[in-house]
């Protein structure tokens, strides 16, 4: 049965790609069937930009099969000879197949469906069958079929430069079970397009248990994801992506004393000072000029007050802040507070100390 399938934009992408032939092509007259004819088996459809690609060469207990495109437009429907190197598992797949979408293109493609415990290894394409006839391919088109992986990521909010991607690395057995997948590579990409790969941030090697834990040098928020790679008996496969959350700690140090020394009592002129720093993307920390800080004061026989600001401040050039103001009637726990107005950068308090009056 011949099948044509036009697909929308917003539609669900079957299998990841490989190759492809020109967006757009038509039959044209054409010796058929073709010794010639270009054959790309473990193909996936190149979506654009909707979802990361399967890797088209590996199989599942959920999908045991793969998918066989040409580029012959002219020899349609068609049918292919698969069989293992040597001849043995010879059978036939047809292509019988249309995928046709203006910004996926043109092609005509068939399903291949294995027995998934013995699916798996070298395989060839020998043959071509049209019309009743078939030829011998001027080369056999050789190709492996994996078993499938699979891949997750967690990424917790870090210091610029110190996010630390971790996840597990896993593959399906012969017998179906999900197994953990010990020395495979892992990438770190960032999320930059999703109909290619992204940029490679960061890589290592999961453990005995599939595991791993990567750090990821990131100056701010990025959205990434993780690819573990190929072998020659397992697929590549990637995580769902994930905003890898950078906030910039900041840290305070006060001092509150009196201003000309002396005892304390109501009404007492008193001075806060210290400074202020904040972690750069770079991941040095240093001085954080042109910030308010609070010097914040609540009653000291009620912990479950909530605290009062007193005076303010900004920071100089150096970080540096001063403040004054007055002793209340009652003993206070006196803290300064960095409350910041940036979603990168955190907020700091420190507590100073108790002013007895």
């Amino acid at each position: 049965m011949q099948r044509r399938l036009v697909i929308p934009l917003a539609a669900t992408v079957l299998l990841a790609a490989t190759a492809a032939f020109p967006a757009g092509a038509q039959a044209e007259a054409s010796a058929c069937p073709d010794p010639a004819d270009k054959i790309t088996p473990a193909w996936f459809l190149p979506f654009p930009s909707t979802l990361r690609p399967l890797d088209g060469s590996a199989i599942t207990p959920e999908r045991p099969s793969y998918l066989i495109t040409h580029t012959n437009a002219a020899c349609y429907p068609a049918e292919v000879t698969v069989q293992r190197p040597g001849g043995a598992d010879k059978h036939r797949v047809k292509i019988d197949q249309i995928v046709e979408n203006p910004d996926v293109g043109y092609y005509q493609y068939g399903s291949d469906t294995l027995d998934y415990p013995t699916g798996t290894g070298a395989w060839q394409v020998t043959e071509e069958h049209f019309g009743g006839e078939s030829v011998t391919l001027a080369e056999p088109v050789d190709f492996r079929i994996r078993r499938g992986s699979v891949v997750n990521l967690t990424v917790p909010p870090a210091a610029p430069r110190q996010v630390v991607a971790t996840g597990l690395v896993q593959y399906w057995t012969s017998s179906g079970e999900i197994a953990a997948s010990p020395g495979r590579t892992v990438l770190i990409r960032g999320n930059d397009d999703l109909a290619t790969p992204g940029p490679v941030l960061a890589k290592g090697v999961t453990d005995a248990q599939g595991r791993y834990s990567i750090k990821v040098p990131l100056p701010s928020t990025r959205t990434i994801y993780a690819d573990t790679t190929q072998t020659s008996t397992l697929g590549f496969a990637f995580s769902n992506s994930k905003v890898a959350s950078v906030v910039q700690p900041t840290t305070l140090t006060g001092t509150a004393a009196p201003t000309s020394g002396g005892v304390i009592k109501p009404g007492t002129k008193m001075s806060t000072y210290g400074t202020l720093k904040v972690m750069y993307t770079s991941g040095q920390t240093g001085p954080f000029a042109n910030q308010q800080v609070l010097v914040q004061t609540r009653p000291h026989a009620d912990p479950a007050a909530p605290y009062t600001t007193v005076a303010t401040a900004t920071t100089s050039s150096t970080g540096y802040y001063y403040a004054n103001w007055s002793a209340p009637r009652v003993d206070v726990d006196v803290r300064v507070a960095y409350r910041s107005p940036y979603s990168s950068i955190a907020s700091a308090f420190r507590w100073l100390r108790v002013v007895d009056v």
